[in-house]
């Protein structure tokens, strides 16, 4: 165990000593401390015993995380020491915002850790969403809840690993989740977009068994929409483009010498430029009533 850097590892003009849960000395101010937490404030108000041998004068306060997380969370908002403007991940993320903004109640650093939060969501939705409804960031649990769209609805209430993400948001809010999910489905699943705007461009055939029939791009773009739409109803933030969806569709298109060149193109720009930015609008316009 390595001692801190600066500013912590100096005792000059410090007055107090936060001790890590592996017994490392943070060298601090208490006035600092103080102004930025009301736990802290409170702290020193009562009286804290000296553990240090060298300096009988210092109070030490011990805490119960580690020096690496005590490390990184000072570092988000102490005066004077080397900002950390990036999080290593979802988890330290988590951690930190909970040191700050229900352990010692450092409600400034509640914008960073909004601004954290929105950029790694993606990597934990729904313990994002728990965490955007503990704290009433609304706009940001609305976020996470699209994001859990990707997963089957069952997940939700049936995958047991579940409990730890979604501990501490209440019944209703839970609800509220599932309650989103349904319309969302529901809206994905019958969502009717026009393929009237695809050129009919081919005019060979191609052979479906014994049969002879016509083979358009608008054709197999329109069964590939009634393929998708069962998918989505379970599932409505999947990813629509993924060639596991798409692949029967594109066989299709390249039967044909017409549609192989044509037609995939065609595919491509449809899913990108009309059915996605529909489907979108249509998903934005369902309330999450939390």
């Amino acid at each position: 165990m390595s001692p801190p850097s600066a500013p912590f590892n100096s005792a000059a003009n410090s007055d107090t000593i936060l001790r890590s849960c592996d017994g490392i000395d943070f060298h601090v101010h208490s006035v600092v401390l103080s102004l930025a937490s009301p736990l802290f404030n409170t702290m020193f108000t009562l009286p804290v015993e000296s553990h240090d041998k060298e300096r009988k004068d210092v109070p030490v306060v011990e805490v119960s995380e580690s020096s690496e997380l005590l490390d990184r969370f000072l570092r988000v908002w102490y005066p004077g020491a080397e900002m950390l403007v990036e999080f290593s991940g979802f988890e330290e993320l988590e951690q930190i915002i909970e040191l700050a903004l229900s352990k010692y109640d450092i409600q400034s650093v509640a914008p960073l850790l909004r601004h954290g939060l929105r950029q790694h969501l993606h990597e934990d939705c729904l313990t994002a969403f728990a965490i955007a409804c503990k704290h009433e960031w609304a706009d940001i649990a609305r976020m996470a809840a699209k994001e859990t769209l990707k997963y089957h609805i069952s997940f939700l209430y049936l995958d047991e690993r579940l409990a730890r993400q979604l501990q501490g948001i209440s019944v209703a809010q839970f609800l509220a989740l599932l309650r989103y999910h349904v319309q969302c489905s529901e809206v994905a699943a019958t969502l009717h977009v026009s393929t009237g705007a695809i050129s009919n461009h081919c005019a060979r055939f191609m052979y479906e068994g014994d049969g002879r029939h016509p083979s358009h791009a608008r054709a197999a773009i329109s069964r590939y929409l009634d393929e998708i739409a069962p998918i989505l109803k379970d599932s409505p933030g999947i990813d629509i483009q993924d060639l596991i969806y798409l692949s029967k569709a594109q066989e299709e298109l390249a039967l044909c010498d017409t549609c192989r060149r044509g037609g995939l193109q065609l595919l491509g720009a449809f899913i990108k430029d009309t059915y996605l930015p529909a489907m979108n609008a249509s998903i934005d316009r369902v309330q999450l009533e939390i």
